[in-house]
This record gives structure tokens, sequence and C-alpha cells, in this order.
């Protein structure tokens, strides 16, 4: 049997033309000019979950300077925003979609102070069985390295949806950007991804606080005061049960009474 070897070679470099620069130029040039990161203190947001405790508790205080990104990056981000649109006009239109308002989509647990929105809701045609759909566009090789199971930052996202709308089924959606195949994964809610959800954005939440006072430290008694009225906002007692409908888990109200 004849073994077949494909040798890649270099393709001649790429040279803009000098006469249109300017069009790339000043389009890379707006879109980053044009960029606003989120700016939402006071709240943990479910795609955020994958920073680090100190990003995490950055933007939850305000003061996150956050990430600057390319014209490149941008275009990429803006790329998995069009398959989000997409997708849910697919799921709309098939009649799978249960969403018939914005409002639908939206969680708040504050308790934990977190806040977002589920990409769609749909329903199984023969069941009326309700899932939690996050859909997320991925590189031919991010897409080619999925095989059981979706990315762990993927599960926990979808976790803070499933819990904050009551509906403990989920799935992940992946579609690949080379070719638009598409992937999909079950995620089921488990108690032990919930509780490790819960007692980080808990025990930040107490550090927030902490880190919040130390800023205000030499500052005039009228900042102070409305810094503390806004903490008296954004920072209810963890002894009092939520107003929404989610209720913090025993393992919450363990950990959140051991922070005291």
């Amino acid at each position: 049997m004849t073994e077949l070897v494909i040798t890649a070679e270099d393709s001649a470099p790429y040279r803009a033309d000098p006469d249109l620069r300017w069009l790339a130029n000043t389009v890379d040039t707006w879109r980053t000019r044009d960029e606003q990161p989120r700016f939402d203190p006071g709240w943990f947001h479910p795609s955020d979950l994958q920073c680090d405790d100190d990003e995490l508790l950055r933007r939850y205080l305000g003061t996150s300077a956050g990430e600057r990104f390319t014209a490149q990056k941008l275009r990429i981000f803006d790329n998995g925003h069009g398959v989000d649109q997409r997708w849910k006009h697919y799921l709309e239109a098939c009649g799978l979609s249960t969403v018939k308002a914005e409002e639908e989509r939206a969680i708040e647990l504050a308790y934990l102070k977190l806040r977002g929105h589920c990409d769609d809701i749909v329903a199984e045609p023969e069941t009326g069985m309700r899932w939690v759909v996050e859909l997320k566009s991925i590189n031919p090789i991010g897409f080619g390295k999925l095989k059981d199971a979706p990315q762990e930052a993927h599960v926990q996202q979808i976790h803070c949806y499933m819990v904050g709308l009551g509906i403990m089924r989920g799935c992940v959606l992946y579609e690949n950007k080379g070719d638009q195949t598409v992937k999909v994964f079950a995620v089921p809610y488990d108690p032990a991804v919930w509780h490790a959800i819960e007692g980080r954005l808990l025990r930040l939440r107490k550090q927030a606080e902490a880190r919040g006072n130390a800023l205000l430290d030499g500052k005039p008694a009228s900042v102070l005061a409305v810094a503390q009225a806004l903490k008296d906002e954004v920072q209810p007692d963890l002894h009092v049960v939520p107003s929404n409908r989610i209720h913090p888990t025993e393992e919450g109200r363990r950990q959140a009474w051991a922070l005291e």
C-alpha cells in the first residue's frame, strides 16, 4: 500500500496595496475606538466566571481597566455575536424557542449579586420539556478538541442560567467557524458545580466589601455617606432571603454564615 504524503508549501506573503491601506486602517481605528467594555459595578456575571478572583473583584467594584483588544480580536467577537443572533433566529423560526420577551431570558440572584441573560430557552416538540441553551462559536482546532463534554467555563456559565431560571436542563451548542458544523452537549444540573460557584461568589462578596472599605479610607464624610448608601443598596445582608424565587442552598447558607 502506497503511503500518501501531503506537504504544505509556504505561499507568498500578502502585501497590502499601498493605495488601499486606508480602507482597513480606517475601519480598524474606528472599531477599537468604538469598543465599550461592560461596566456594571455591584454585580457578577455568568460570562465572567472564567476570570480569576482578582479580576472578578475589580469588575464587581468597578475598578477594572478592562482588556484592550485588537481590531482583529474584536471582529472575532463580532462574528460570535452574529452566530448568536443567527441561531436565535433559527430556533424561533422552527418553533423550538419558547422566549417571547427579552426579560424571560434574564436571571438575577440577589444574594449572590449575580445577573445576566441566557441565550435561549427551547422546548422539546414531543414532550414540551424545556432546556436552557447556550450558543458558542469556536475555531476548527477548538471544535476538534470537543469530544464528550463542553468546555468547563461554559458548564459553569449555563449552571447560573439553569439555577436562575429554575430549569435544570441545559445544553451548549457549538458552531465550527470553519465549516459551520455543529456539536450539542447536554449539561445536567450538578449540585457540586453549583455549590462551587455559589461559595466562590459569596466569598468574593465579602472580600469586595472589605476592599471597598479600604478604598474609601481618608475620603470626605459626604463621599462615605454616598458610598454607604450604595453599599446598602447593592450588598444586602447575606442572611436575608432574596426576593427572587431562587433561595440560597443549605450549602450556600452554611458558607455565608461561616464568612461572618
